[in-house]
């Protein structure tokens, strides 16, 4: 829902801890946050025309935990909200 309220269209990838839980809540696309740095990320999200992303603390470490403390303070994101310990961001193209 919140997704929704911040303008997200049906078609918009989410990248996630647990996709097919996701999918199934929500009914969206969704690909898992891979293993790496934040690099790995960005090109993942490149390849396949991610528009969120949702951070959970047990999904965050090394550079994404860096995010996830401080998700205002990375240019290639924008801090859409905090849901309980959960973060969402939407990358900037």
């Amino acid at each position: 829902q919140f997704l929704v309220e911040q303008g997200a269209r049906p078609e918009e990838i989410v990248m996630t801890r647990n996709p097919p839980a996701y999918f199934i809540m929500t009914g969206r696309r969704a690909i898992v946050v891979p293993y790496g740095n934040l690099q790995t990320v960005l090109e993942v999200v490149e390849k396949f025309q991610v528009s969120y992303l949702i951070l959970e603390p047990g999904s965050a470490s090394g550079d994404l935990l860096i995010l996830y403390d401080h998700p205002m303070d990375n240019p290639e994101f924008n801090y859409l909200g905090r849901i309980d310990e959960t973060i969402i961001l939407s990358f900037k193209r």
